[in-house]
């Protein structure tokens, strides 16, 4: 017999201070372990304490992954299980066969709420793609939608303050993180009169009890999910802040589950609430240069995978302020990165090293195009390769010279013909020098040694 994930009974009780738990007793491969949830006692009227549709969703990635079939001896949403089980689990198999095909036993199936506050959600972390999503349906023709536009910001401690950057884990404690995080968010919701709802869990604490250790960017939709599916009697609509379009779609064992939100994310949602990925088609630099005209961002932008405050290097706020730099819009952001640091220490490196970085990681590539598009002027050259025994010679017969070794980059002349001194290589493309003197990039494939 196989792994077996049982969720075998659930209550309510009192939860630390004023606070409403809902626990879920699950029984991992014979351990028992508790799950639990909680949110200040105002909002324990609205949670969905007759299911155990957040159980389920937040850790479904875990069972479907160590293939362990579920058990439920508490009922679950009609539609999730029909979603889960017949659409979900099968398309995520299809995919990549590490992602197993289990079985969800369902003992009751449980129907519609009669009655909901028809409220909408988002998370609110005071990230790029977080605000993006207020800008979405605050600030655009989204905002004529009233019945779609946001009431309710929620706060998760499901495992996103884990505090790694580049694999290395920063100062802070998740727990010091998270409570030094929320502070900053309760801040910014009391200044713009937004509800707040916090929902602390151990539910990390439960996965890496149970599981071998996976990244948290494997998992955090499912998270995520869960943790809103608590809510089902206040909300109807919950929108997810998306940081990948559906270009980049890939689904497997070893993406960033982001990735495939538009296949999970509508399987996720049951009879009461409905998820949806926002930011339309906007990539990150998009969504940073439409947030440089959105003022709530400036004092309270954070992206730090490490400190509450933007520490200015780690993975996010590295490329953050590239991205800024770029747009001309640094000086906006003073209360949020410390940006003469930037410019004294980092700034000549970092521009330096976007040519070394740019096809291995995204919102690199997309910093590195705005800057050839828009033809910045602080833009460095790449470091070439040098051609053995010094500059090489060859002929062009009507090839594109550009600024830049690259398709975005401006050109300099449509036609270049007849030889070329060729003084270097970057990936491929060669910088040469023409008869007339002119010094650009072309093509190496169209340049005959």
């Amino acid at each position: 017999m196989g792994n077996e994930l049982c969720i075998k009974r659930m209550q309510t009780s009192h939860g630390t201070g004023d606070r409403k738990r809902l626990s879920f007793v699950i029984e991992i491969n014979g351990t028992e372990q508790t799950l639990w949830f909680e949110v200040e006692d105002k909002w324990s009227r609205f949670l969905s304490a007759d299911r155990c549709d957040a159980a389920v969703v937040s850790i479904l990635y875990y069972a479907i992954r160590f293939d362990h079939s579920i058990k439920l001896e508490c009922p679950i949403s009609e539609t999730l299980y029909y979603h889960l089980q017949y659409q979900l689990i099968p398309q995520l198999h299809s995919a990549d066969k590490e992602l197993h095909k289990i079985v969800i036993q369902a003992e009751k199936l449980v129907p519609k709420y009669k009655f909901s506050k028809n409220a909408v959600g988002m998370g609110m972390s005071l990230g790029v793609d977080s605000f993006a999503t207020l800008y979405e349906y605050e600030h655009t023709e989204l905002k004529e939608l009233r019945h779609r536009r946001v009431t309710h910001f929620t706060y998760h401690q499901v495992g996103a303050h884990h505090g790694l950057s580049r694999g290395k884990q920063g100062p802070n404690t998740p727990q010091k993180l998270f409570e030094e995080d929320l502070e900053k968010v309760k801040c910014f919701c009391k200044q713009y009169n937004y509800p707040l709802i916090v929902i602390t869990s151990n539910l990390d604490e439960v996965i890496q009890a149970s599981f071998p250790f996976l990244n948290f960017w494997l998992s955090y939709s499912f998270r995520n999910a869960g943790a809103a599916l608590l809510l089902q009697k206040l909300f109807s609509k919950y929108y997810v802040s998306s940081g990948f379009n559906l270009n980049e779609f890939r689904c497997g064992a070893v993406w960033d589950c982001g990735r495939y939100d538009p296949v999970t994310l509508p399987l996720l949602s049951t009879e009461n609430l409905c998820f949806y990925r926002t930011n339309q088609d906007w990539n990150r630099i998009k969504k940073i240069q439409l947030l440089s005209e959105f003022p709530p961002s400036y004092d309270h932008l954070t992206v730090c995978m490490t400190h509450s405050k933007n520490c200015g290097t780690c993975e996010k706020c590295r490329p953050t302020l590239l991205a800024m730099d770029v747009l001309g819009v640094l000086e906006r952001y003073t209360n949020s990165f410390d940006i003469e640091t930037y410019r004294r220490e980092h700034r000549e490196l970092w521009f330096k090293q976007l040519w070394e970085e740019f096809k291995r990681a995204t919102f690199i590539r997309e910093v590195l195009e705005y800057a050839l598009e828009t033809d910045h002027p602080d833009l460095p050259m790449p470091e070439l390769t040098r051609i053995e025994n010094g500059p090489a010679t060859g002929t062009a017969n009507g090839v594109i010279m550009r600024k830049y070794p690259h398709l975005r980059a401006r050109i300099l002349r449509e036609n270049v013909t007849g030889k070329v001194k060729i003084l270097g290589r970057f990936d491929n493309w060669y910088y040469v020098e023409t008869e007339q003197k002119e010094n650009g990039y072309c093509w190496a494939e169209y340049i005959r040694r």
